[in-house]
């Protein structure tokens, strides 16, 4: 009888291939087989805007810099994807000078050198690995003293039972989670 992967393809033609394939090159089938999955299912559009939230409290990464004393009314602060700028609101209400950047919802504002950056739960909802690189890079770039970066953990995960997308999820929201092991973020 033939034998079939986890998803039900027929694995007769894997099975009587001999040539040795370098690392990373895929035998003819499975190219087909991708090019044709990839027709079939096009890659959804990301409605990042929709992952930022409304805010009546300040973000846990704000209150723990704050609690560790990290934040103070004599500290500049630059929100690095600040979303629709409630924790600007907020630090402001503490007496904090805040300023902030997004691209969807603040696009015009300017990038400014301050103490403290906030690259709070930005990480996770960009889809594309350079991309989230060069979003820390610039974001590094702005920090004289510190940059607090924080995102969902794969803690996480469970709550989201959504489509593959890259190297996480498409959710039913229409944006992408990407869950975080903790010590990826200590690096």
């Amino acid at each position: 009888s033939p034998r079939h992967d986890r998803q039900g393809h027929h694995l007769a033609s894997a099975v009587k291939m001999r040539r040795p394939y370098a690392p990373g090159e895929e035998a003819p089938a499975c190219q087909a087989r991708r090019a044709s999955a990839i027709l079939a299912h096009p890659v959804p559009t990301v409605a990042r805007h929709r992952a930022a939230i409304h805010r009546k409290e300040l973000s846990r990464p704000l209150r723990l810099a704050i609690a560790d004393g990290l934040l103070a009314p004599d500290t500049t602060v630059f929100d690095y994807g600040c979303g629709h700028g409630d924790d600007l609101r907020l630090l402001a209400e503490r007496g904090i000078a805040a300023v902030g950047w997004d691209p969807a919802f603040r696009p015009s504002a300017p990038l400014r050198k301050s103490d403290i950056v906030n690259l709070g739960y930005v990480l996770n909802v960009i889809e594309n690995l350079a991309e989230r690189v060069e979003t820390v890079r610039a974001a590094w770039a702005q920090a004289t003293r510190v940059l607090v970066v924080s995102a969902r953990t794969t803690l996480d995960a469970p709550l989201f039972p959504n489509d593959r997308l890259e190297d996480g999820i498409y959710t039913r929201r229409g944006t992408f989670q990407k869950f975080y092991e903790q010590h990826v973020l200590l690096v």
